[in-house]
C-alpha cells in the first residue's frame, strides 16, 4: 500500500486550515465593514468569500487542465496558466456585485465590488508574503 509521507500530509492539512482561517478573517472584516458602512453591506459575507475562493479555484483549474494535458504530451509547449489571484479578482467582482445590498447604480456597484475584491486579494497576498518571509528567516 502506497501512502503519502506524514510531513507532506501535514503540510497539506496546515495549508487547508490556514486557508479556511484566512478566509474566515476576511469574512469577519466584511461583516464588520457592513455594520460600519451600510452602503457596502454584503449578504452573508462568510459564504460570499468561500464561494469566491472556490469558484476562483474552479475557474483556474478549468483553464489550466487543457494546458497541463497538452504540456504532458508536447514538451515544447508553453504553460500559460492564469494566476489564482487574477481569477479571484474577476470572480470576486462578479460575486460581490451580485451580493451587495442597498441601492446602488451600476458604476458604484462595480467600484465597490472591485475595491472589496482587491482588498481581499491584497490581504491574501500580504499573508503569503509574511509566511514566505517567516519561512526564509
Amino acid at each position: 500500500m502506497t501512502a503519502a509521507p506524514p510531513p507532506l500530509f501535514l503540510v497539506g492539512v496546515i495549508f487547508a486550515v490556514a486557508f479556511i482561517v484566512i478566509t474566515f478573517i476576511i469574512g469577519l472584516g466584511l461583516s464588520w465593514l457592513g455594520k460600519r458602512s451600510p452602503t457596502i453591506k454584503i449578504h452573508r459575507p462568510f459564504l460570499s468569500v468561500y464561494l469566491i475562493a472556490g469558484l476562483a479555484l474552479v475557474v483556474r483549474l478549468f483553464f489550466a487542465a487543457p494546458q497541463i494535458a497538452v504540456s504532458s504530451v508536447v514538451s515544447t509547449s508553453i504553460n500559460v496558466v492564469p494566476p489564482y489571484y487574477l481569477c479571484f479578482f474577476i470572480v470576486g467582482i462578479i460575486v460581490f456585485s451580485i451580493r451587495l445590498e442597498g441601492e446602488h447604480s451600476g458604476k458604484r456597484t462595480a467600484f465597490y465590488a472591485s475595491c472589496l475584491s482587491l482588498t481581499c486579494i491584497l490581504f491574501f497576498y500580504l499573508i503569503e508574503i509574511a509566511v514566505l518571509l517567516y519561512i526564509k528567516s
